[in-house]
């Protein structure tokens, strides 16, 4: 059985089975319907910059990223066909990983933060969308060019998330701040300050 205890004081995590099998800070599960290679897997990114990839039943590791970034990866993202992956960690690297062919298959160096902390993917795989210090970078997934930048909040962005028609986009910061933006008017919508 596994069991997931978040720390919201460190912003870890900690996942136990028979025994550790270490910190991270971001867990995601790939999906019931989705499989990569036919697989349901369970992907962590640890506090040391490793990516690994689990079997989700047998709790086993499959195959793993090590030193994917050179510090704590804090946020990733799938794509829909769950082939890839995008992480992100403090500093200035965005990572695309071939999660088929096991491999780091593009590599952004975002001159443009300081310290990137989360990353979502649209449904359409059209684009994928960072937040920073301050800043949230709308980037086009195929060609991995800067679309849009949102000066969006004060302080660093901790949380984003999508609606799932791709039309909306939600920030969460530590300024204390949600806002709500129209990614087709490039907008402001709402803010709850």
């Amino acid at each position: 059985c596994l069991l997931v205890f978040f720390f919201n004081d460190t912003a870890t995590t900690e996942i136990y089975t028979e025994q550790i099998v270490g910190s991270v800070r971001c867990v995601q599960e790939t999906g019931y319907q989705r499989r990569v290679h036919g697989e349901k897997l369970l992907i962590l990114g640890t506090l040391s910059g490793t990516i690994q990839v689990l079997d989700f039943e047998s709790r086993t590791q499959v195959f793993e990223f090590k030193d994917a970034h050179d510090s704590d990866i804090h946020s990733f993202a799938l794509s829909s066909d769950n082939k890839y992956l995008i992480s992100v960690a403090y500093g200035n690297f965005i990572k695309i990983w071939d999660l088929e062919k096991r491999t780091l298959e593009y590599t952004i160096e975002n001159s443009y933060a300081l310290a990137i902390y989360s990353v979502v993917i649209t449904s359409d795989d059209k684009y994928f969308i960072t937040g920073g210090i301050g800043d949230i970078k709308v980037w086009d997934f195929s060609t991995k060019e800067l679309v849009h930048t949102f000066e969006a909040h004060e302080r660093l962005i901790t949380g984003l998330a999508l609606t799932s028609d791709n039309k909306y986009l939600a920030s969460v910061s530590d300024d204390m701040n949600l806002k709500l933006w129209d990614l087709s008017s490039n907008c402001l919508l709402y803010t709850s300050d």
